[in-house]
């Protein structure tokens, strides 16, 4: 398989992230001796990729009022699985993707990633340091977020969108600082309170893991591993957030009171002009 390829791409990052090859050349050697399908399975990336690929066609047709034919669909699905996407179908999908902002359908692709690790490693919650990442996205923190945005990126890219992480941490951070203030989650006590709706609806929990969550016992854990390695780790840059977002709010009502004020001198100015110029016809009259 070619290592320019969204699986190839997805493969190099991943043999390199679970330390699997140790340079560039190494892993673009393994790539080059397995197919797409062979390497997604050494990865242990089948579900993932899968997710990301549904989550494009879920986004453009929830989010717009276009739909995807199947056929088209499939199409591109299956290039990419084989490692072997062209020209052609790109160019069919793009008649139906071109117009969606690719940062917003990152995000949405994160989110669907992460929902189904949630439902395919339940053997994983028998580490209880681990729970917080069993929670929904706006809790996990930018440095959970990113381990799962090499799957994201190749296959956003495939469909000549440009994304970086940056931009994607940046989006990230808005989505949970919006999460927050419509949760009224203002520090630990309030998160305290709120984490236990969000644990009883998150969907992709099943019942056993939502009653170990929130018994006493464990609770209290919970709270901490979120704060401590969670959305708590980005702490400052939310606070950021919310001052520069202060600062574009002042900015807009000093720029309404100015507007307020020269409206207010002009319509001054206007009205000295009328009574000039009514005193003058009265007294000419």
């Amino acid at each position: 398989m070619n290592e320019k390829t969204a699986v190839g791409k997805i493969s190099k990052q991943a043999l390199l992230s679970f330390n699997m090859a140790k340079t560039d050349e190494e892993a673009n050697k393994i790539i080059a001796e397995n197919s797409a399908q062979e390497m997604l399975k050494m990865i242990q990336s089948e579900s993932s990729v899968n997710a990301v690929l549904n989550s494009v066609k879920k986004y453009v047709e929830e989010n717009s009022n276009i739909q995807i034919p199947d056929d088209v669909f499939d199409t591109y699905v299956q290039a990419v699985l084989d490692g072997k996407e062209n020209d052609e179908v790109i160019d069919s999908m793009m008649k139906y993707t071109e117009n969606i902002d690719a940062k917003d359908l990152t995000i949405y692709a994160l989110n669907e990633v992460h929902n189904e690790w949630v439902k395919n490693n339940k053997y994983k919650f028998a580490d209880k340091k681990r729970w917080f990442q069993f929670l929904p996205l706006e809790y996990l923190g930018w440095k959970e977020v990113d381990k799962d945005f090499i799957y994201v990126k190749p296959i956003i890219e495939s469909l000549r969108k440009e994304v970086s992480p940056e931009t994607i941490k940046t989006k990230y951070l808005t989505k949970v600082n919006e999460y927050l203030k419509a949760h009224n989650i203002k520090n630990r006590k309030y998160l305290e309170e709120e984490l236990k709706e969000t644990v009883n609806t998150y969907e992709p929990l099943d019942e056993y893991q939502k009653e170990e969550m929130l018994k006493d016992e464990n609770y209290g854990m919970l709270v901490d591993e979120v704060y401590d390695r969670g959305i708590g780790q980005d702490k400052e840059e939310l606070k950021k957030l919310l001052e520069d977002e202060l600062i574009l709010k002042n900015e807009e009502l000093n720029k309404m009171e100015e507007k307020t004020i020269n409206e207010g001198e002009l319509n001054k100015e206007l009205n000295k002009d009328l009574n000039k110029n009514f005193n003058k016809k009265n007294i000419g009259e």
